[in-house]
């Protein structure tokens, strides 16, 4: 994360008190003052940093669809970007026949075929984390599987999971 909301509210409070304010007990009391502060900018910080702000347009309205489908009133269903797993980028090598991983920008080995010489990926995009004690049955997954197929753009792909 950039550094432009990382602000220290304890030192600066110590750097603006004027030198003669400046005893144990000031500082003491100061310092009692601007932990409120100090917590919520940490707190903001880790949510900043967090997978949650880690989304897109795409993600927010399949997460709104979903939820408006399935969940109502609750709204727990939630969407997020999938871990990106580097070992999964594989490329066909015609030379050699065997698969090699993707090579570096301007290498010559930098888009994903399979065998037959097609460009394409088998990494998952997105994943729909269900709450916990939340089934559905088969009709209602199929239900949203449709839904999500209807809603998302054509090359993602997506798995269904239990919150741990």
């Amino acid at each position: 994360m950039k550094k432009y909301y990382n602000i220290n509210y304890s030192l600066l409070v110590l750097l603006l008190t004027p030198t003669l304010l400046r005893n144990d007990l000031f500082r003491i009391f100061l310092l009692s003052m601007t932990n409120p502060l100090d917590t919520i900018q940490r707190d903001f910080v880790r949510f900043d940093e967090s997978l949650q702000t880690k989304s897109n347009a795409q993600i927010c309205y399949m997460q709104g669809v979903i939820n408006d489908e399935f969940d109502y009133y609750e709204r727990r269903i939630k969407v997020r970007n999938y871990e990106f797993d580097f070992s999964s980028l594989l490329t066909w090598n015609i030379n050699t026949t065997k698969r090699t991983l993707v090579g570096t920008r301007g290498s010559g080995n930098e888009y994903l075929r399979n065998a037959a010489g097609q460009i394409g990926a088998n990494v998952t995009d997105f994943k729909i984390i269900l709450p916990d004690k939340f089934f559905l049955s088969v009709d209602e997954e199929k239900k949203m599987r449709i839904l999500v197929n209807k809603n998302k753009l054509a090359s993602k792909k997506y798995i269904i999971t239990h919150e741990l």
